[in-house]
């Protein structure tokens, strides 16, 4: 049996794995595991801002409409974006994310969402074994994908944490370093509702410079470091690719770890 799944959904190289018939071919196949259980609905697709995102995106959206599933097109989401949907929208079947999370730019892949959270490693076996009688069973069709944009996950979303946040806050003067990526529009417009006074670096969407960040090393945010210092900011905040990962830096540019955050939150 085909082993597709890794840490974190399947990843691999954007030309040579994520080919137009294999995303084609997954997207039979996630449509086929939810019609097994009885999902009904539409489908939400998100992606990240990666230049073989869309065409991934195009190929594997096909294939679930192939299985006549009906698809509801995200646009750039967040990954929390595209987990939180299934649970304020309870009319989808399911959905999906394609992102390479923070890896090099050469690469992609694809995460799934069903049953109100990311599938379980008892449903990513379960999509291998459809994939192998699936695949390459139907040629991809041709012709242009016609489906129009809602970005209602960015939306559900939005509100979400404006409805969590415990405000009016202090006007803190924060720099968000969204590395090119999923949060580089959303967050700052969130933490300006709340009143903060917002800067941005790294936040282009057209990836005129793609940041393959690791949010678990202090390397990975040296500009953000400096540019608090700079500006004389209270903090900075540093996100990765497909916006589910997120470190801190202080008012002096000191990295603030992962362990350190999580700590925070537990107290």
């Amino acid at each position: 049996m085909t082993s597709l799944f890794g840490t974190s959904g399947i990843r691999g190289s954007a030309k040579e794995f994520f080919t137009n018939q294999f995303c084609f071919d997954i997207g039979r196949t996630f449509a086929k595991f939810l019609a097994k259980h009885k999902q009904k609905g539409k489908i939400a697709v998100g992606m990240d801002p990666r230049e073989s995102s869309p065409r991934i995106k195009r190929a594997f959206i096909l294939g679930l409409q192939e299985e006549g599933y009906k698809v509801s097109d995200q646009g750039i989401s967040p990954v929390p974006a595209m987990n939180y949907i299934l649970i304020a929208d309870h009319s989808l079947a399911g959905s999906a994310m394609i992102t390479g999370s923070h890896i090099q730019a050469d690469f992609n892949g694809i995460k799934f969402f069903a049953f109100r959270e990311e599938i379980l490693k008892k449903h990513e076996r379960e999509i291998e074994k459809i994939y192998e009688r699936v695949k390459n069973k139907v040629v991809l069709p041709k012709g242009k994908l016609r489906l129009k944009g809602e970005n209602r996950a960015l939306k559900f979303y939005k509100n979400l944490l404006l409805g969590l946040a415990n405000s009016p806050y202090p006007r803190w003067k924060v720099i968000i370093d969204g590395g090119n990526g999923c949060q580089s529009k959303m967050m700052p417009e969130v933490l300006r509702r709340l009143g903060l006074e917002v800067k941005t670096i790294n936040c282009n969407l057209k990836l005129e410079k793609f940041v393959p960040r690791d949010t678990e090393t202090e390397e990975a945010v040296k500009e953000l470091q400096e540019k608090v210092k700079k500006e004389k900011a209270d903090f900075g905040i540093a996100f990765d690719m497909d916006g589910d990962r997120v470190v801190f830096v202080d008012e002096k540019g000191n990295f603030i770890a992962g362990d350190y955050i999580g700590a925070l939150i537990a107290k």
